[in-house]
């Protein structure tokens, strides 16, 4: 076979294989399509798939060529150029009459702002002349100036004068005087020391038998050496027991002695303890004095 020229009318010789239905392959860069009915290629090209320069193939004979080597595909391209270059037209044509319209509704728009805003001032003037031609005068213009109030007499002066406050007289009134009594007989004591005071008496000068009571310092010495004294029982009752950790002990101080001595009811079964306990407030000293009894309690604690 010759080869194809282009701008050349191609012969194609009738053979008995051009009666026979003809497939295609298509070669796009390295890689062949195919195969391809000439109704398919066909569409391949109004699809602008395939162009008159596109080497394609006959199955049966293996030789390459362009697609516009054949009259029956550049007819057809022929006939598809024809109808893309109505449809390129038409298309601008309509892109054009959009651009037409879009025009025209912008100057319509433009238009009816513009008589709009027109419209607005014609009727604001309108409404301004007639106002000033409505205009009634407001009499400022005929205002008289107020005179000035006069000021307020001044306030009169403080009067220094003040009443006498009057002294109030002491007045005395009788007092029945008479010796209280109180009943100890339920302070609690422990033997003897029980029945030692049963009654208290209280005469106006604090005492029963008119002598000097024990003051505060004196009870602060004796409440610190029966505090000493029971330290010691508290620490030995802990060395004892571990359960231990302290308790309260009460008495009283009376004339020459501590008595009505107790203890909490958490020792009360600790029978060293109360005993020790005894022992060393006998061992306190207290002076004789006359007044009423003192009733001391003594928090102990032990510190684990």
């Amino acid at each position: 076979m010759r080869p194809f020229i282009l701008g050349e009318e191609p012969v194609h010789l009738p053979t008995r294989k051009s009666k026979r239905r003809e497939r295609w392959l298509v070669r796009r860069g390295e890689v062949d399509f195919g195969p391809y009915s000439n109704d398919q290629l066909m569409e391949e090209i109004a699809l602008r798939h395939v162009d008159l320069g596109t080497m394609i193939c006959e199955v049966t004979t293996q030789e390459w060529e362009p697609a516009g080597a054949h009259a029956l595909f550049r007819d057809h391209y022929a006939k598809c150029e024809s109808r893309w270059r109505v449809e390129e037209a038409e298309h601008a044509a309509e892109k054009h009459e959009q651009k037409l319209k879009t025009m025209r509704v912008i100057k319509g728009s433009t238009w009816a702002l513009v008589l709009g805003a027109a419209l607005v001032v014609m009727l604001l003037g309108g409404w301004l002349t007639w106002r000033f031609m409505h205009l009634q005068p407001s009499g400022i213009l005929d205002a008289v100036a107020l005179a000035a109030p006069s000021p307020l007499p001044p306030p009169p002066p403080p009067s220094t004068a003040v009443a006498p406050i009057a002294e109030p007289k002491p007045q005395e009134f009788p007092v029945l005087k008479e010796p209280e009594t109180y009943d100890t007989a339920g302070v609690g004591g422990e033997g003897s020391a029980a029945a030692l005071v049963t009654r208290m008496e209280f005469d106006e000068n604090g005492g029963g038998g008119g002598g000097a009571g024990l003051s505060e310092s004196q009870l602060k010495q004796i409440t610190e050496r029966a505090r000493g004294q029971l330290v010691a029982c508290a620490q030995a009752a802990a060395a004892r027991s571990a359960t231990f950790t302290g308790t309260r002990v009460t008495f009283i101080v009376r004339p020459g002695g501590l008595g009505g001595i107790t203890v909490g009811s958490e020792v009360r079964g600790n029978q060293p303890f109360k005993a020790c306990v005894k022992r060393a407030l006998k061992s306190v000293s207290v002076p004789r004095f006359a007044g009423s009894e003192r009733r001391v309690t003594v928090p102990l604690h032990v510190k684990r």
